[in-house]
């Protein structure tokens, strides 16, 4: 073949060559290209580009343009990154870091803006991107990616509020009252003045007990939204947990504002709740602490207010109380009281005394009061004025209760068959829901018969929850006890429980008795409340006798039973034996002489 057709031939074929390599790569990049395409269209990101005066000039859409990223997308399309900026729902000093980014044209990542969507709500976008420029080094703008982070903003929102928010009322929960109260204090620093509230709810444990958990988280959301209607929405409050509530009422211009606030929480807290058609009424007592005269700091505050409630809490429930100098020696003592009752409990240091009733016809021994003494190593006997009211607001009372019955009934089998033991029962153990058992337990312990068991009850424990009280009552009376309403007529509603339980004694207040020789009105009293029990057929005691006028008075009206230092004081478990032997023998001697 001549040279230059061979020539030709190879040209041709090393054409050939490089339009199959060219084809080739065509087809590669095609392939390259559509790929890149799907995984575009399959990518939660959006492509964006900005021109050199920083205006968005292009964007490819991803899937997720088709939703609210879209109708955003439309909105900031022609707009300026920093035009975008400034609308955006971010803090101030972001968008200024943001700002000094672009403007040293710097790469970014985690370029945060957030626009309102269709709906109103916000749409969260995070941003990445790159300066580029031209081969001479001259800006031409920002190419990068965005994407869709609304749901992760929500639920970071989500998870700040639950750590900063009671889950339960959603009021601000502990740590975050602390927060404001250290921003008040800053706030107040040159001048100023705010009061810290501390809220217990009373009797709020009896619902949760007779009517269930459920109704007890109700209750507390009503008793939040009752609170906040209370409020300003520049003050704040907040549930510390259980039924405690604490307010912040900022901008206080004298302390008589905190004052008149506390009234009305307190008469809006003391209103009815319908609960599942549960008529429930609770109240809340109030302790209030005024910076910064009563605290300069958080934790100083919130002690004073507390102790400040605790005095409100043990002097009158349903009320409010301001904390003043020398409060917190006091509870210290209470505290201090309370641990060694708790010590006593434990060491076994309390006994009984008993005193007698006597029959006013025959002078016999009818019924013997268990009264609870505690006999301190240090102090001596402590009257139970003195830790009664500590016992029951603790709850302590409720094994001292059941060490009481348990110790009474065991005493009274050492007594005469026909006389009974009295016990004092209170509030608290109709709460426990274990009342029934204790007396069954200790009936059974002791082998006393339930006849010979009084178990005396005051109006007060009627008042709480009338209709699981009542139960309990007939539960008792089924064991043979005596049901007895001790110092009767100091209530308002006595005449009305008399109607609703058959009880089978009351006994007059001493305070009453006190005054029959020198009051009239007392007279009438008694006069009333003796001729009640004779209509209903009741036993009737007086309790507090210490004078031969008021026994003659007594006698006169037609009472049944007597109580008092006039016949005798209180006795020891070692001395009654020898007391029912000399009173045996004066009853003896008085039917000689009459015979």
């Amino acid at each position: 073949m001549p040279p230059l057709l061979r020539d030709s031939t190879e040209i041709i074929d090393h054409l050939k060559a490089q339009l199959a390599d060219c084809q080739q790569s065509a087809g590669e990049l095609r392939e390259r290209y559509e790929r890149l395409a799907d995984f575009v269209a399959a990518a939660s990101d959006l492509l964006w580009e900005t021109d050199a005066q920083l205006r968005l000039v292009s964007g490819l859409n991803s899937q997720s343009m088709e939703t609210q990223e879209d109708a955003v997308s439309e909105q900031i399309r022609d707009m300026t990154v920093p035009e975008i900026l400034t609308l955006s729902a971010i803090d101030d000093s972001i968008k200024a870091a943001h700002m000094a980014d672009l403007a040293a044209r710097k790469p970014f990542r985690g370029f945060t803006i957030s626009m309102p969507g269709p709906d109103g709500k916000l749409v969260w976008l995070e941003a990445s991107g790159n300066p580029m420029f031209d081969k001479n080094g001259k800006f031409q703008g920002y190419r990068g990616t965005s994407k869709d982070v609304t749901q992760r903003k929500e639920d970071e929102a989500r998870m700040a509020f639950m750590a900063h928010h009671d889950l339960l009322t959603n009021l601000p929960n502990r740590a975050f009252l602390r927060e404001r109260i250290d921003e008040e204090f800053v706030r107040t620093a040159r001048g100023g003045s705010f009061a810290v509230l501390c809220l217990d709810l009373d009797d709020f444990k009896i619902v949760n007990d007779t009517l269930g958990h459920s109704a007890g988280d109700r209750l507390l959301q009503a008793v939040a939204v009752r609170l906040a209607s209370c409020a300003r929405a520049i003050d704040m409050v907040a549930r510390q947990g259980g039924d405690e509530f604490t307010i912040v009422q900022t901008e206080l211009e004298r302390p008589e504002d905190a004052d008149r606030f506390a009234q009305r929480i307190v008469t809006t807290i003391s209103e009815p709740y319908d609960l599942d058609g549960s008529q429930v009424v609770i109240g809340v007592s109030i302790g209030v602490a005024v910076a910064p005269g009563d605290g300069s700091q958080s934790e100083q505050l919130l002690k004073n207010a507390d102790i400040a409630l605790y005095r409100a809490k043990s002097e009158d429930r349903g009320s409010y109380s301001f904390f003043e100098a020398g409060m917190d020696a006091r509870l210290q003592a209470r505290r201090a009281l309370e641990a060694e009752l708790r010590t006593a409990i434990r060491t076994g240091q309390f006994e009984l005394f008993y005193q007698p009733l006597f029959d006013l016809q025959s002078e016999e021994i009818t019924c013997i009061e268990a009264l609870l003494r505690w006999r301190h190593p240090v102090r001596g006997i402590i009257a139970p004025a003195d830790f009664i009211p500590i016992a029951e607001e603790t709850g302590l009372i409720v094994s001292i209760g059941e060490w009481v019955l348990r110790q009474a009934c065991a005493e009274a089998m050492r007594w005469p068959g026909h006389i009974r033991v009295a016990v004092n029962l209170s509030v608290a153990q109709f709460r426990g829901r274990k009342l029934v058992h204790a007396v069954t337990g200790a009936l059974a312990e002791s082998g006393l018969p339930g006849q010979r068991l009084e178990l005396e009850i005051t109006e007060t424990v009627l008042m709480q929850n009338t209709e699981a009280t009542l139960g309990i009552l007939h539960q008792l009376r089924a064991l043979d006890a005596r049901i007895s309403m001790d110092d009767f007529g100091t209530g308002y509603s006595s005449l009305s429980y008399l109607r609703s339980f058959p009880f089978d004694k009351v006994k007059i207040d001493r305070s009453f008795v006190h005054d029959l020789s020198g009051k009239a009105s007392s007279i009438a009293v008694v006069r009333a409340i003796l001729g009640l029990g004779h209509s209903l057929g009741l036993a009737t005691t007086a309790e507090g006798v210490e004078t031969k006028a008021q026994l003659a008075i007594l006698q006169e009206e037609g009472c049944t039973e007597v109580q008092g230092y006039f016949f005798c004081q209180p006795k020891s478990a070692a001395e009654l034996p020898s007391f029912f032997e000399q009173n045996d023998m004066k009853i003896a001697a008085r039917k000689t002489v009459e015979e």
